[in-house]
């Protein structure tokens, strides 16, 4: 799990806290992908986006960039991008139970 704070200890804490009441939400799926799963490299990660399952049988992927935002048709690219970074990642049980884990590790420092 990457979590970045410019704001100390304290704001970083509470990151972790609504990271928690985020991921126990009925509708969030929320996964950790560790380091030590991948090779370092996490296309999914590099650029950010959403599939849009907007009919069945039909994705369309959402690309913001600086720019602009954009709409892509051919999305086997950002699907096979998605499943490399969900496969390795921990399931949704462990990974409440790992940010758990960093919250108490926080609040005890």
């Amino acid at each position: 799990m990457v979590v970045e704070s410019s704001g100390g200890p304290d704001v970083l804490l509470r990151q972790l806290e609504h990271l928690h009441v985020v991921a126990r939400m009925p509708n969030v799926r929320f996964r950790v992908l560790a380091r030590s799963t991948t090779s370092g490299i996490v296309p999914a990660l590099s650029c950010p986006f959403t599939l849009l399952h907007v009919e069945p049988g039909k994705t369309l992927a959402y690309v913001s960039s600086l720019t602009r935002p954009d709409y892509i048709k051919a999305t086997a690219p950002y699907v096979a991008a998605f499943e490399q970074a969900r496969n390795p990642a921990s399931s949704g049980e462990e990974s409440v139970v790992i940010l758990e884990r960093r919250i108490t590790d926080r609040a005890n420092s």
